[in-house]
C-alpha cells in the first residue's frame, strides 16, 4: 500500500523509512511543532 503525507511525500506504509527518506519526512515535522508552539505562545494556552 502506498500512500502520502498532506505535504505530498510518499509513504510505502511501513514505519520505517530509510536514510533518504529521514530528512525529507524531519522537515514537515519539525516545521509543524514549530507552528504549534508558536500558536501556543500567541494564545496563551494550548491551541485547538
Amino acid at each position: 500500500m502506498t500512500w502520502s503525507t498532506r505535504a505530498g511525500i510518499p509513504v510505502d506504509g511501513a514505519m520505517i523509512g530509510g536514510d533518504d527518506q529521514t530528512p525529507a519526512m524531519s522537515g514537515p515535522v519539525v516545521d509543524g511543532l514549530y507552528e504549534y508552539c508558536r500558536r501556543q505562545a500567541l494564545l496563551g494556552r494550548e491551541p485547538a
